[in-house]
């Protein structure tokens, strides 16, 4: 990911599904990825790191939306 360009970032899709990606990713358990995790130890997210992503992932698709009434 390139989280220098657009909302929030740059990617082949668009920033809700993005963003919806991240949210199932957190949600499942599969980020960081497996191979990643076995490389680094601990990496796993904790808690509040899941419950801190998946807070911005809602705020983010709030700003989104209000964004695309106006």
């Amino acid at each position: 990911l390139n989280f220098s360009n657009d909302f929030p970032f740059q990617s082949h899709a668009s920033p809700k599904e993005d963003l919806e990606a991240i949210q199932h990713s957190i949600s499942e358990g599969s980020m960081p990825p497996f191979n990643y995790r076995v490389l680094h130890p601990g990496s796993q997210l904790s808690d509040l790191e899941k419950k801190d992503v998946s807070n911005w992932v809602e705020d983010s698709l709030k700003v989104l939306k209000k964004a695309s009434k106006h």
